[in-house]
């Protein structure tokens, strides 16, 4: 019997699921690992990672990098977590599950609504979207010192720029607002792109609150 590798993959989350209800953790953990290490071995360029979704616990996702899985998308998803940020940790998780479906202009927009809600969240403000988070984000003092220090002026315009493309590439690319029922056919690149520069931005937006709160 053949399938897919997308089937065979919706069959080990389903497995996991099951399993997760009743095995014991460190079984479950050592059987993850034997996966992933298959994964590895035959170089299939995937990795079970838990999520804190309550209806599946793992999800199976595509590591196009090493570095930058370990180091954007891991630390992303960790960051999230810790720092309570619900709703951006369910959009970023959306964001990979879609990625690994091949649904890029949903990866696209769920990956833009993460790194908003992590703005909203440090500026404390529900009501803006991206462009006006980010020029709130400029005027933001935490403890007397501001987000983007005055010295870093220039530095604070590209930051600017940076963070534009985001809701830009949404735009361009993801399903804009009020236009769900006409979805563009998108090229991969343009959701990976969206994945790696929303989950960048959230570390170091993160990182920076962490830094002049403590």
């Amino acid at each position: 019997m053949k399938c897919s590798l997308a089937e065979l993959f919706d069959c080990i989350e389903i497995f996991l699921y099951i399993k997760a209800g009743y095995y014991e953790w460190a079984k479950l953990r050592e059987t993850i690992k034997d996966l992933n290490d298959i994964f590895s071995m035959d170089k299939i360029g995937c990795e079970i990672v838990e999520t804190h979704f309550e209806d599946l616990k793992y999800i199976i996702i595509r590591i196009d990098s090493k570095y930058l899985h370990n180091e954007v998308i891991k630390k992303t998803l960790t960051l999230l977590y810790g720092n309570s940020f619900k709703a951006a940790l369910n959009e970023f998780e959306n964001a990979l599950e879609k990625y690994n479906k091949k649904e890029c202009p949903e990866a696209i927009t769920y990956a833009n609504s993460a790194f908003e809600s992590v703005m909203k969240m440090i500026v404390d403000k529900d009501n803006l979207d991206g462009g006006k988070l980010i020029a709130e984000l400029k005027k933001l003092e935490i403890r007397g010192a501001k987000f983007l220090p005055s010295h870093y002026e220039n530095f604070g315009i590209e930051i600017k720029k940076l963070l534009n493309c985001l809701p830009i590439t949404r735009n361009e690319k993801g399903i804009p607002h009020g236009k769900r029922s006409k979805i563009e056919l998108v090229d991969k690149s343009f959701a990976e792109f969206a994945l790696y520069l929303s989950g960048s931005f959230i570390v170091f937006l993160i990182k920076r609150s962490e830094e002049l709160k403590n």
